[in-house]
């Protein structure tokens, strides 16, 4: 899909939400990141002269947010913006 399809079809507001559903997704247990995490482990293991001290948990990726949803933009500031991504892209001539 397209930039410009995404647009026509997705409003802001359900941009935010899909942002919002996907961070807490992320982190949600899974099954099968665990299982890989723990074969992981046992791989470490292996290989380490302190077995004992590698955990499963230490090797199950976090995903982290800085910080929380978008903040407003002004409506300068989305005029900026547009006029720079224009300029890269060619579609308007940057002021």
């Amino acid at each position: 899909m397209t930039v410009q399809e995404c647009k026509r079809r997705h409003t802001h507001k359900e941009y935010i939400e899909w942002l919002a559903y996907w961070e807490m997704e992320a982190n949600a247990f899974n099954p099968d990141r665990y299982y890989m995490a723990q074969v992981a482990a046992e791989v470490r293991r292996g290989n380490s002269k302190k077995p004992l001290s590698v955990k499963t948990e230490q090797l199950l990726i976090k995903f982290e947010t800085k910080g929380g949803p978008p903040k407003r933009m002004t409506k300068a500031e989305v005029e900026s913006q547009k006029a720079a991504w224009g300029a890269i892209v060619g579609g308007v001539k940057k002021p």
